[in-house]
Parts: C-alpha cells; structure tokens; sequence
C-alpha cells in the first residue's frame, strides 16, 4: 500500500545519509607540492591578440611569500600594488610562491582559468595556487580587451555573446600553447 511505500522510501533516505562517508577535507588544506608560478605573454598571430598568461604549478624549488602585486607584470605591477593598498586589509595580500621556478619533474593534470568579466588571471591566485600543492598544473589567461587594466581605462565594454567567443578562443589558444610553456 502507499503508506507502507513511503515507509521504504523515508527508511532508504536515512539509510543512504547514515553510510555516506565522511567528506574529505584534506584539499582545504596545502597539498604536497611547493608551488611554482611563472607569468608569461603570447602572441596569437591570427587573431592579433596578446595574452598575459599565468602558469601555477607543482615545484621543487623553495616557496617564499611574495606579494601579490609581483606576480603582476610590466606597468600593470605598479597599479595592482595601488589598488591593494587602498583596498580594506584582508589575510591574502602574500602568496607562498616560487616565482620562475621550474616545474616539478611528472605529469600532471591541467585545469584552465578563465577569469571573470573585467578581472584578471590572478583573480583567482589562491585557488591556483592550491590546485598546484595537490599537483595540477593551472594556466590562467587575461582576456585583453575584458580585464580589469581595460575596465580601469573605461575602455572595456559589455560581456556579449561576441566577447564569450573571444574569450573561449583565448583559451583554445592557450591549450594549444601549453605544452611549450611547461
């Protein structure tokens, strides 16, 4: 009868919640690897574009605190180093990172960033930087034309359907770069 059904069903829910495992909480923590970063820039000739890229990644090297602003490149370096100053104190403003250092020896998985509308490859450093002391490798990409330099400059415009595509051939592009970065 229906009621008796209800009974199997509510009594197979808790069961089902009773035996789950615990969840693992050892990726909150740094995994294994010290972390390595290096910034670099590339060209996509058929597309005349050139791209900031940001590699994270599993190292030997000695990690030391650097601060935010160095992973930053060129005049770029100066502006992020103001705006972290006039932003309210937050935890986050060192990353322990070994900067150009070589990639651990292994193969590694990959993940691609893709940054947020009118944000940068860095945007989501912490999250990188974590993914690489598990051992992944992280490649991220300033979209030129929809990143923070250009929204600063009030010369970025709408995130569009046309933008989405661009942004997606940064990344196709980046993925067909990666093997000669790492």
């Amino acid at each position: 009868d229906a009621r008796r059904m209800k009974w199997l069903v509510a009594l197979l829910m808790v069961a089902a919640c009773g035996s789950s495992p615990a969840p693992d909480l050892a990726v909150e923590l740094p995994g294994p690897y010290a972390v390595g970063t290096h910034a670099t820039t590339l060209t996509d000739a058929a597309r005349s574009r050139t791209l900031t890229v940001q590699l994270w990644f599993p190292t030997d090297a000695v990690a030391v605190d650097t601060p935010f602003e160095q992973l930053e490149v060129g005049s770029n370096q100066a502006a992020y180093g103001s705006l972290l100053a006039a932003a309210p104190s937050c935890p986050t403003r060192t990353m322990t990172v070994a900067v150009d250092a070589t990639p651990a020896t292994g193969s590694f998985p990959v993940v691609l960033f893709s940054h947020c509308h009118s944000c940068t490859r860095l945007s989501q450093a912490s999250t990188a930087a974590r993914l690489a002391s598990h051992g992944f490798i992280v490649a991220g990409v300033d979209h030129a034309g929809d990143d923070l330099w250009d929204h600063l400059a009030g010369s970025d415009g709408p995130l569009s359907t046309d933008e989405l595509e661009v942004r997606a051939a940064d990344v196709r592009f980046l993925l067909d770069q990666l093997p000669s970065l790492i």
